[in-house]
C-alpha cells in the first residue's frame, strides 16, 4: 500500500471511489449482457437457428434476442445505477482533491455512466417500443457512446490492413487461372467497397524474432510460480479436471481468493471481474501444454494479477477495473504475453477491426449493417483461404461464412442488426490494445533483464493504460511509494 497526502479533498475523493467500488455496477461489464442465460438450452438452440435462418437468406438480418436484457427488473437496476453514478460523479467534480486524482475519478463513473445508458438503447431497440425517430437518435448515441468507451476506429489502422486485401483482389481479377470461387469473391469485393487510393494508411506494427526472444526470458521469470501449475502433460493435451485444476492452483498460488467455475455451453475462458471469478466453458477444447501457458498467461498473468496488484495498492483509483481505459492496452498485453511464449507474432484482432472498420463505412464508403458486412467478410476470408490452399472446397465456404457470421454477431451485439454503422466497438481492443503494447515492448526488449523485469512489474501494477501519461503518473507514484 502507498500513501497519499490525505486532505479534506482527498478523503471525500477516497470516500466517494470506495463508494463506487463498493457499489455492483462498477465491476458490471456490458458484455455479460449480450450472452445466453447459463444452460439455457433453449435459448441457445433459438440462436442456432437464427444464424441457419441468415445463413440461408431466409432473413436480411437476424434478430438477436438478448435474455439478460429483457429480465422485468433490468430496466428499474439500470435506472437506479444510473441515478447512483450521477450523483457521485456530482461529488467528485465539486470536490477539491487535487485535479489529476480527480479528473481521473470523474472519467471512471462517467464511463461507466456511459455503458449503462448503451444498455438502456440495447433495451430499448430489443423490446420494440422505440420510434423510428427515437430509433435514429440512440442509433447515433449508441456510435458516439463506443467512441467515448472504446476509442474511436483509426482509418489508417483500418486501411493499414483493408489494403492488403484490396490488392489481393486485384491480383486474383487479373489472374487468368485464378478458380471461379476465388475471382468471384475477389469481384464482388472490389464491386462493393470503395476506393482507398491517396488515403493515409498505417502498416501494422510487426515484430522480428529477436525482440521477442529477447523478452521471453523475463516472462517466465515472472510468471515462473504460475506455470509451475501446469500438470506434467508428457506430450498429450490436458483434461478438463487439470485444466480446472491449474487455474484453482495458479490462484492460491497467488493467494488471490478468486474462484474457479464451469461455464454450461460456453467454449470460452472468461476472467469475470464482477464475481472475481474464472469461469471456463464446458465445451473448451483442451490444449497441449503451450496452449496451457499462454491462456494462463492471458487470464491469471495480465487479467487476474494487475485487479489483484491494484487492490492492494490501498488505493482506489487503482483498485477494482482500475482506471478507465485500462482494456484495450491490458488486451494487447495478454495476447503479448502468449506470442512471446509462442516465440512468434501475430497480428492480434484483425477480423474484428476489418469488421467494425467496414461497418464503419472506412474504406471510403457507405456505412453497413451486418448483411452488408457479412458478405464482404466471407468472401475475404475465401481469398485468404486460397492463399493457404491450391483447392477450396464447399466445407471450407461454409466455415468461412460461419466465421464472418461470428464475427459479425459480435460487432453488433446489444443492436438489431440492420441499421448500417451501429456496432459494438469493444472487440477492437484485441486489435489496438496489441498494436500499442508491442510498441512499449519492443522499447523494453532493448534493456538489460533487470530493467526488462521492472518494466513488467510496472506494467501489471494496476488496470491502466500505459500509453496515458495521467495514468502513468497515478501508477509511478503507486511504485515509488512501495519501494520505500
Amino acid at each position: 500500500m502507498y500513501s497519499i497526502e490525505l486532505t479534506t479533498g482527498e478523503a471525500q475523493l477516497r470516500a466517494d471511489l470506495e463508494s463506487y467500488r463498493n457499489f455492483p455496477v462498477a465491476n458490471w461489464d456490458s458484455y455479460e449482457f449480450f450472452g445466453l442465460q447459463e444452460g439455457d438450452e433453449y435459448q441457445k438452440a433459438l440462436r442456432e437457428q437464427t444464424k441457419q435462418a441468415f445463413l440461408q437468406d431466409e432473413v436480411r438480418n437476424p434478430q438477436i434476442y438478448y435474455p439478460k436484457l429483457a429480465n422485468s427488473s433490468m430496466a428499474l437496476a439500470l435506472e437506479i445505477a444510473e441515478e447512483r453514478l450521477i450523483e457521485t460523479k456530482s461529488k467528485i467534480d465539486v470536490g477539491d482533491a487535487e485535479p489529476l486524482r480527480a479528473g481521473l475519478a470523474s472519467d471512471i463513473v462517467a464511463a461507466k455512466h456511459l455503458e449503462i445508458v448503451l444498455l438502456q438503447i440495447s433495451q430499448d431497440m430489443q423490446d420494440g417500443t422505440i420510434s423510428a425517430e427515437d430509433r435514429t437518435h440512440a442509433s447515433e448515441l449508441f456510435s458516439l457512446i463506443n467512441d467515448d468507451v472504446y476509442g474511436e476506429l483509426e482509418q489508417d489502422r483500418f486501411l493499414g490492413l483493408w489494403n492488403g486485401v484490396l490488392e489481393r483482389a486485384h491480383d486474383v481479377t487479373h489472374d487468368k487461372a485464378a478458380p471461379t470461387l476465388e475471382r468471384e469473391a475477389a469481384e464482388y469485393i472490389l464491386e462493393h467497397t470503395g476506393e482507398t487510393t491517396g488515403i493515409a494508411a498505417k502498416e501494422p506494427v510487426r515484430v522480428d524474432d529477436e525482440v521477442i526472444g529477447a523478452l521471453r526470458s523475463t516472462l517466465l521469470e515472472v510468471n515462473a510460480d504460475i506455470l509451475s501449475c501446469i500438470p506434467e502433460l508428457d506430450g498429450r493435451k490436458i483434461t478438463f479436471d487439470e485444466f480446472m485444476q491449474m487455474f484453482r492452483d495458479a490462484h492460491a498460488t497467488r493467494q488471490t481468493g478468486w474462484n474457479v467455475k464451469v461455464e454450461p455451453g460456453k467454449a470460452s475462458v472468461d476472467t469475470r471481474q464482477s464475481e472475481e471469478t474464472t469461469y471456463i466453458g464446458s465445451g473448451r477444447i483442451m490444449p497441449n501444454v503451450e496452449g496451457s501457458a499462454t491462456v494462463l498467461l492471458h487470464e491469471n498473468g495480465v487479467h487476474v494479477e494487475r485487479r489483484i496488484r491494484g487492490d492492494n495498492t490501498g488505493d482506489p483509483l487503482l483498485a477494482g477495473v482500475g482506471l478507465e481505459g485500462y482494456l484495450a492496452s491490458e488486451e494487447g498485453m495478454a495476447t503479448i504475453f502468449e506470442q512471446i511464449y509462442r516465440g512468434k507474432q501475430t497480428i492480434a484482432g484483425t477480423h474484428y477491426y476489418i469488421a467494425l472498420g467496414l461497418a464503419r463505412g472506412l474504406d471510403n464508403s457507405s456505412l453497413r449493417d451486418f448483411r452488408d458486412v457479412f458478405e464482404i467478410d466471407w468472401r475475404r476470408r475465401i481469398l485468404e483461404k486460397f492463399v493457404e490452399a491450391e483447392v477450396v472446397t464447399d466445407a471450407d465456404v461454409e466455415s468461412c461464412k460461419s466465421s464472418a457470421y461470428t464475427t459479425c454477431f459480435r460487432i453488433f451485439r446489444g443492436t438489431p442488426c440492420d441499421i448500417p454503422g451501429m456496432v459494438y466497438t469493444k472487440d477492437q481492443s484485441y486489435f489496438m490494445g496489441n498494436q500499442k503494447m508491442w510498441e512499449i515492448f519492443t522499447n523494453i526488449s532493448q534493456l538489460s533483464p533487470e530493467e526488462q523485469k521492472d518494466e513488467f512489474e510496472f506494467l501489471l501494477a494496476a488496470k491502466f493504460d500505459p500509453t496515458n501519461p495521467d495514468h502513468c503518473k497515478i501508477v509511478e507514484r503507486s511504485v515509488e511509494a512501495t519501494t520505500l
